[in-house]
This record gives structure tokens, sequence and C-alpha cells, in this order.
């Protein structure tokens, strides 16, 4: 291959390293989406789909792959790394050899991140019959649609239009303020076409939000307005669509904007598009954390016993009222 070294520097900017100039061996197998070779792990993962779909399935006979998904990822980070997935299978009395659990995981792990997220593992267990479907990702892209992509690897999406569909699955995008960029993956590409948003999905998604949130206040003392300002970045008393959409993102749970739409309407305000601090807590159903005052209403309860004896050893509660009832 033999090319320019202005043709050279361009191409190692379609790397996503973290130093201009350079690629890290990370950056090199991630940027040419680079796979081992196949491995018979047909029966492993059959197994193990049809567990989790089992373990999944509710009582109306729809699996609840979101509730799954948290008993993974015990630490509520919004993704499984390989330590969550092997405790998760071992709860699930699955036991296989590193060899095997790598070789699974890598199934489930599309962008090869070596994290499994949650659309990851929907996918996983979807497998083209209809569980996770309507997620607005990037199925069925045609040359001239108008979507969203990263640029080189960035978190943000930004708006263009679909130059072409290659064969690998990657496109090439037109942005709209006049870059362009080749060959990029599917997994970070959404469509901005009218779509059809699985309801049942955002609804698991929202149960995810609401076991997030509570568990964050159970266990860090937060209060309802920490949790609120998450959100509402610019302090505005209002969560708009694009807060919304990014807090989601920041703790783990990635949505197309039709399914953030979506997932609003479903909290109790008067204003479309908009999330004041009562809706908030009241769409949640958000409970203060317990908090333990046993030993203070012990201390308590003995102090008013001891004024309220009398010196016939019987003890004087209604004096004892009456002096607080001033």
């Amino acid at each position: 291959i033999d090319m320019t070294r202005d043709e050279v520097r361009s191409m190692m900017d379609r790397f996503p390293s973290r130093r201009r100039g350079r690629i890290s061996y990370r950056a090199f197998v991630k940027g040419l989406r680079l796979r081992k070779a196949d491995e018979n792990t047909s029966e492993v993962e059959r197994l193990l789909k049809d567990e989790l779909r089992r373990l999944a399935e509710g009582r109306n006979g729809r699996p609840n792959f979101s509730q799954l998904f948290d008993e993974f990822d015990r630490d509520g980070s919004g993704s499984i790394d390989r330590r969550e997935f092997r405790k998760g299978l071992e709860q699930m009395h699955l036991t296989l050899t590193s060899r095997d659990l790598q070789r699974v995981i890598n199934r489930f792990d599309r962008d090869g991140d070596g994290m499994i997220s949650y659309k990851e593992f929907v996918t996983f267990c979807d497998d083209g019959e209809g569980y996770g479907g309507g997620s607005g990702r990037s199925a069925g892209l045609e040359e001239g649609d108008k979507c969203e992509a990263r640029f080189r690897g960035s978190e943000k999406h930004y708006p263009g239009r679909i130059r072409r569909k290659n064969r690998d699955n990657t496109y090439d995008i037109d942005f709209d303020d006049g870059e362009r960029e080749l060959g990029v993956r599917e997994t970070d590409v959404r469509s901005l076409r009218a779509s059809r948003v699985n309801e049942y999905e955002v609804d698991d998604e929202m149960d995810r939000l609401r076991r997030k949130i509570q568990s964050t206040i159970d266990e860090k003392g937060l209060d309802f307005l920490e949790c609120f300002e998450h959100f509402d970045r610019d302090y505005s008393g209002e969560i708009d669509e694009r807060e919304f959409q990014d807090g989601l993102r920041r703790i783990g749970i990635d949505m197309t904007r039709d399914e953030v739409t979506s997932m609003m309407d479903r909290f109790p305000s008067r204003r479309r598009g908009r999330i004041s601090y009562r809706a908030f807590v009241k769409g949640l159903r958000l409970r203060k954390a317990d908090e333990n005052t046993s030993e203070v209403e012990r201390l308590l309860k003995d102090e008013l016993r001891r004024l309220a004896e009398g010196r016939n050893g019987r003890p004087n509660f209604s004096q004892l009222f009456d002096e607080f009832d001033r």
C-alpha cells in the first residue's frame, strides 16, 4: 500500500488514539475492528441464550432484559465487565473455562471495548426474534438517509447524511458541518428517520432508571434535588430533552431521541418535552432513604421518662406534655 505522507496522516487520524500521529495497540485493534478467528462456541451460546431468555421472562410473557442486565451489572456502571459476567454465570450455575468465557464475551461485545453494554446484551439474547426491536439504531439505513454519528469515535453524535453503505456494514458519512468520515461503524450511527419506538423497551429502561436513582439515594445519601440536578445542568428548574438524553448517557443508558421523547412522556409534566422537579420525583416514584434513628429514639425516650418521673415513682406525662405544649 503506497501512500503519500498526507494520506498516511489522514489514515492515522481514523484510529481512535489519544495522541495524534501515534497509534496504540488498543487503538490499532479497535480502529481496524479486528476479531479473533471464529471458534465454535455455538452450543455454549445456545444454552446461555436459552437460560437468559428463561430468566428474563416476565409474568406477562414479555422478557424483562433490563432487570436481568442489572443483576449482572453489580456496580451499576451501565456495562458488564469480565468479572461481573463470570459472577453472573456462576449464579446461573453455568461454569465456563477462561477460554470459553472470553469467546462468549467476544460474541456479546460487538464494539470491541471489552465491556458488554445493555444494547449488546439485548442484541445477543434477541438474536433477531424481536425482543429488543425498534431501538432506532442504524439497521436499514440506506444511502441518502439522514443520521447522527460519532465523529472519529467521539462521545457526541453529529447530524449528517449517509454517503455510502459499505459491504462490511460500515458507512461513509457527510456531516452537516462539511466534514466527512469513511468507514463509520454501525454501532456509532443512528437514524434520524421517523422510527417506531419499542414502548416495551422504553418501559424497561424507565424501570432501570428508577432503580439506578433509588439505589444512589439509598446508598450514597443523595437527596432528590441532587439527583434532579444531575440532569438539569443549567439549573433552570426543568429538564429538557437534550439534558435528559445526556444525563441518561452519563449513567449508562443510551437511547435514541425518539426513545427519550417517549420516556419523557411518562413523567406527569404540564409541558411536553420538559420535566419539572415535582414531575421527576413523582414519575420515578422516588422515596427517601431509610435512616437509622433507633439510637436517637432510645436516648430521647429514656430522657422523657426521666423527666416525667414523679415523687411516687409513677411518671407524670401530662405535666411533661404541657411543658412542650406552650
